[in-house]
């Protein structure tokens, strides 16, 4: 019995998901836990851990429903859609080692598995930028590899801020500075692609942050910058939503201008007798 190109994506995208699952679990409940490494190593882009829990649990989801186009569309299956899962095969194996290594706290290695981590999002999200915008693909794979980069971008920047002990006075002061310079690496790729859905995911990680930061009461200033920039983002998302509709309604006045221009041209000159 021969084993379809599909079905093999399918087992190893499960196996590769259960790993990462069950490692995650695994270390919740550990000594020392995730969950305890993560207060200890708090930072200035710490983010809430209610928050993020949430956001890694519709993560996961997502990681499921990527399957789901392997089963639904058997042949029209296209190239694009195997690379992304093959990425997030690599991306929850990649995982698997990052959280071993954070909770022993190794935490220079961790801030290096976490470019390799982002490489790898990003590779699954402009790939996902070549699928065309069926339903299907936007929900099953569009949506999940937009998560995937959002959270890896924040986790690189949370990564490293860990791993220098970003704790003094000249941190903090650089913090306050650099958390914008973190929204501009998020606006390029929302302004770029105009992906509003992207910006409505950077708006929750940077309310995350600054609910975090408000509940640890050390970094100042940061949970007020992370509430604003969350808000901009929720601002741009909706500008971004709004503009094909905008641009749709823009050239159909424009393709009946015209018509109301030779209307006007053959009316009667003058008065009325």
């Amino acid at each position: 019995m021969q084993i379809t190109r599909e079905t093999k994506y399918i087992l190893g995208s499960v196996l590769s998901l259960g790993i990462s699952f069950s490692a995650l679990l695994a270390h919740v409940f550990s000594s020392p836990s995730l969950p305890w490494v993560y207060n200890h190593n708090a930072t200035p882009f710490f983010a809430n851990k209610l928050m993020l829990s949430v956001y890694i649990i519709i993560e996961y989801l997502s990681f499921l429903s990527m399957n789901i186009p392997l089963l639904l569309l058997g042949d029209q299956v296209n190239d694009f859609t195997f690379s992304i899962i093959h990425s997030s095969i690599w991306y929850n194996l990649l995982l698997v080692l990052t959280i071993i290594l954070f909770v022993r706290e190794k935490l220079y290695w961790t801030a290096l598995l976490s470019l390799f981590l982002f490489s790898t999002a990003f590779t699954m999200y402009s790939q996902s930028l070549r699928l065309r915008n069926g339903v299907i693909e936007m929900f099953t794979m569009k949506f999940p590899s937009k998560l995937v980069f959002g959270k890896s971008l924040w986790f690189v920047v949370y990564a490293f801020s860990a791993a220098v002990h970003c704790r003094s006075i000249g941190c903090r002061v650089f913090s306050n500075v650099f958390i914008w310079f973190v929204a501009i690496l998020y606006l390029a790729p929302i302004l770029g692609f105009h992906d509003w859905a992207l910006s409505l995911i950077s708006a929750y990680l940077f309310g995350a942050i600054g609910v975090g930061q408000l509940f640890i009461h050390l970094f100042a200033l940061q949970h007020i910058f992370a509430f604003i920039i969350s808000g901009l983002m929720v601002l741009f998302a909706g500008l971004l939503f709004l503009l094909p509709y905008r641009q749709r309604r823009a050239s159909l006045t424009g393709e009946s201008a015209p018509l109301l221009q030779d209307n006007a041209g053959s009316a009667p000159v003058g008065g009325a007798v």
